[in-house]
């Protein structure tokens, strides 16, 4: 079986008491997710090994097609 890995990037926002010196609360914000891309434009896709590969090819295409996440009515804030 086959196994490769997507890139994303996904935004967190996170809080600082600045008079303590600590972070407070960590934040994703999971309907900002987007694929994470090279400077040329090209998607990140890794195989299982974690070796980039080009993404042109069908497995890598499969693999991109079926990792993108699907939030659903779950578009909310996560906070930890």
């Amino acid at each position: 079986m086959a196994k490769w890995w997507v890139r994303y990037v996904v935004p967190v926002m996170v809080e600082v008491d600045v008079d303590d010196d600590k972070v407070t609360r960590v934040v994703t914000l999971p309907e900002e997710v987007r694929e994470d891309r090279d400077d040329m434009g090209h998607f990140l896709i890794y195989d299982e090994q974690f070796v980039r590969r080009g993404g042109d090819d069908q497995p890598q295409v499969h693999a991109f097609c079926v990792g993108e996440p699907r939030w659903g009515a779950v578009n909310k804030r996560r906070t930890r």
